[in-house]
């Protein structure tokens, strides 16, 4: 049950809930306060250089983390005749080398910051 219909709690106590970002009303609608369209800076930071970088990035990521998690295996089981085990195995060996790669490629970063490299 909400905060509100709870016996016993005092207004003090529901204005501290409230106050603290909680809902004291439970379910009850919560009155939303209408949105602002974007203004013309807004899209100019949405496509800024670097920002487009990240979201190019992240596509990269997350396409191929899509193909290792899905159609790898079934390819290797399917096409190729291994075993569900080794494909398994198999699957895991991408990760691993990422995990590999992001430790050095951060200790790589850290040599080039500490030899003077500009971060920008």
């Amino acid at each position: 049950q909400p905060p509100r219909l709870t016996k016993g709690i005092s207004k003090a106590e529901l204005d501290y809930i409230r106050d603290g970002g909680g809902l004291v009303d439970g379910d009850a609608p919560v009155k939303k306060e209408a949105r602002q369209p974007l203004t013309a800076k807004d899209w100019k930071l949405v496509f800024h250089r670097k920002l487009i970088g990240v979201y190019l990035g992240q596509f990269a990521v997350a396409s191929t983390l899509w193909f290792f998690l899905t159609w790898f295996p079934n390819y290797l089981t399917q096409e190729k005749g291994i075993t569900a085990l080794k494909a398994g195995f198999m699957t895991t060996v991408p990760f691993l080398a990422a995990f590999v790669g992001v430790l050095l490629s951060g200790w790589v970063a850290d040599l080039l910051v500490r030899k003077g490299f500009s971060l920008g």
